[in-house]
């Protein structure tokens, strides 16, 4: 099984390519890389995507139906981030599989926690966005004074695609 994550695709953010410097037209490449990464799977093998949350920033019905569209073929997970303000039951609707605030699972030999802001750990690895590729010092001082050697920064911004599970940890 493949699992791959994504974080803070922000669809539909007219200003987010001032503030994380996207390409305009950001949407269609992501949602081209994914389904260029899903559907070169070899046959029969069953993949797992993980988004870490900000799905979208406006005209959520049209982006969430267009990336479980796209995804179609994983099955989807969606960590929920501070944007992500609709119920749980309207993302199910929308195509994906399982919604929450946070995942804990146990894979590849490790311990890992999926959220969307990072958390505080012990031995485990935290999977998590929020910061996208801003500079240290525009993070929440709250959220930097939590962060270990085993905290995994996923975002968007480094490859405007999914990201392989198993090369992250």
């Amino acid at each position: 099984m493949n699992y791959y994550i994504i974080s803070d695709t922000h669809f539909g953010h007219d200003k987010i390519h001032e503030f994380c410097n996207r390409p305009v037209g950001f949407e269609q490449t992501i949602l081209d890389n994914i389904a260029r990464t899903l559907y070169c799977q070899p046959r029969g093998l069953e993949s797992v995507v993980i988004h870490l949350g900000d799905l979208a920033w406006t005209n959520h019905d049209h982006w969430a139906t267009d990336y479980t569209m796209v995804c179609d073929k994983a099955k989807k997970i969606l960590v929920m981030g501070n944007h992500d303000t609709n119920s749980k039951s309207w993302y199910y609707k929308r195509g994906f599989d399982f919604v929450c605030d946070r995942i804990d699972l146990q894979i590849f030999g490790k311990e890992i926690i999926f959220t969307h802001k990072p958390v505080e750990i012990t031995n485990q690895i935290n999977i998590h966005g929020h910061f996208h590729n801003l500079p240290k010092d525009r993070w929440e001082p709250e959220l930097k004074s939590v962060l270990t050697p085993n905290h995994r920064l996923v975002s968007i911004e480094k490859q405007f695609s999914l990201i392989d599970l198993r090369k992250l940890i």
